[in-house]
C-alpha cells in the first residue's frame, strides 16, 4: 500500500477510538466510566506515594539548608477563593456586587462560628448498626442518594465511624459493614470552623463527627457543607435561612415531563417560566431551536442533556445536579 495513505488511517483510528468514543462513554454513563477510572488513579497515587515523599524530603532539606520558614496556611487561599467563585458563577452566572460582598461577609462571619451553628444532625442521615451487612445498605438506598453511611452501636448517640458508599458497591451484600468501617473523627461542639477548616486541609479526613459536652454524637460537618454557608446568598430583608441537605438527581425523563411534575415529586428547584413547561420546552428555550441528541444546557444548580432524539417519538433527557 502506499505509505501516504498512513496519515488518513491514522487520523480516523485517532479521532473515533482516542476522542469520540471516550466523549460519547463519558457523556452517557459517566458514573460508570468515573468508577472504572478511580481504580486506575488510585493505583498510581500508591506507586508515586515514595517519590512525593522523597521530593518532600528533599524540599524540606532545602528549605532548611537556606533558612527559609514555612508560612503559616492561610484559611483559604486566593487561588481557592478564586475557583469556588468561578464554579459558583459557571452554575448560576456572573455574581452581582452585592452576592459578592455578601459571599466575602459570610468567609470572615466564620470566625465567629462553631461547628454547632453549620453542623447537620444526625438523624438526616442513614444510620446502621454496627451489626448490618451491604445489602441492609443498599435496601435503605432505595430511591435516596448519599456519599455514606453512618455507623452505631447499640443507639445512634454512639456512633462508631461511617462507611462510603461507593465502596459498599463493590462489595458482596453478606459483607458485614464492620469490614468497611472506616473510623471517625471527633470534635466538640465549640470547636472554631476556621481551626476545622485547617483540620480538613491538612488531613485526609473529609468528615467530621460533632459531640456534646457528654461524649454523645449529635451532627455531622464537612468541608463542602462549609463552603455552602460561605456562598449561601440570601435576599435582602429576608430572615435567616437554615441549611438543608443537598437533593441530587441522576435521572432520565421523557421529554414531555413537566418540570413542575419533577420538582415536586423529587423535592427539586429546577428554574422554569410557566406551570406547565416540559423539559423539551425548556431546552428549546434557552438554546433557541429543537435540541439535538448530545447537547445540553446548564440552569441552576442543574443540566439538561439530551440523551437520545429519535425522528419520531419522544426525546429523553438526562437530569443531573451539578
Amino acid at each position: 500500500l502506499n505509505p501516504d495513505f498512513a496519515p488518513l488511517t491514522q487520523v480516523l483510528i485517532v479521532v473515533i477510538f482516542a476522542e469520540l468514543v471516550p466523549l460519547i462513554a463519558a457523556r452517557r454513563y459517566a458514573e460508570h466510566v468515573a468508577l472504572l477510572g478511580i481504580r486506575v488513579l488510585y493505583c498510581f497515587s500508591w506507586l508515586f506515594r515514595p517519590f512525593v515523599f522523597l521530593l518532600d524530603l528533599m524540599i524540606q532539606f532545602v528549605f532548611k539548608l537556606f533558612g527559609v520558614k514555612k508560612e503559616s496556611l492561610n484559611l483559604l487561599t486566593k487561588e481557592e477563593i478564586q475557583k469556588a467563585i468561578e464554579t459558583r458563577e459557571d452554575k448560576q452566572g456572573f455574581l452581582k456586587e452585592e452576592e459578592f460582598d455578601q459571599i466575602m461577609a459570610n468567609l470572615f462571619s466564620l470566625k465567629n462560628k462553631t461547628a454547632a451553628d453549620l453542623m447537620f444532625a444526625v438523624q438526616h442521615y442513614i444510620s446502621l448498626p454496627v451489626t448490618a451487612t451491604v445489602q441492609d445498605i443498599k435496601d435503605q438506598l432505595q430511591g435516596r442518594l448519599a456519599n455514606f453511611v453512618l455507623v452505631y452501636e447499640e443507639t445512634t448517640d454512639h456512633i462508631i465511624g461511617f462507611i462510603s458508599v461507593r465502596e459498599a458497591i463493590f462489595s458482596s451484600k453478606e459483607t458485614p459493614i464492620k469490614q468497611l468501617l472506616k473510623s471517625p473523627w471527633f470534635v466538640p461542639k465549640n470547636f472554631n470552623l476556621y481551626q476545622l477548616i485547617e483540620h480538613f486541609k491538612k488531613s485526609d479526613k473529609q468528615i467530621a463527627f460533632v459531640i456534646d459536652d457528654l461524649g454523645k454524637t449529635t451532627g455531622v460537618m464537612t468541608l463542602s457543607r462549609i463552603m455552602d454557608a460561605v456562598f449561601e446568598v440570601q435576599e435582602v430583608g429576608m430572615g435567616h435561612k437554615e441549611f438543608e441537605p443537598n437533593v441530587h438527581i441522576n435521572r432520565s425523563f421523557i421529554g414531555d415531563t413537566q418540570i413542575s411534575v419533577i420538582n415536586k415529586t423529587y423535592h427539586l428547584l429546577i428554574p422554569t417560566s410557566k406551570e406547565d413547561e416540559t423539559l423539551d420546552e425548556l431546552m428549546q428555550t434557552i438554546l433557541g431551536h429543537h435540541p439535538t441528541i448530545g447537547e445540553s444546557i446548564r440552569i441552576g444548580d442543574f443540566e439538561l442533556i439530551v440523551e437520545d432524539a429519535p425522528l419520531i417519538g419522544d426525546k429523553v433527557i438526562l437530569v443531573k445536579s451539578l
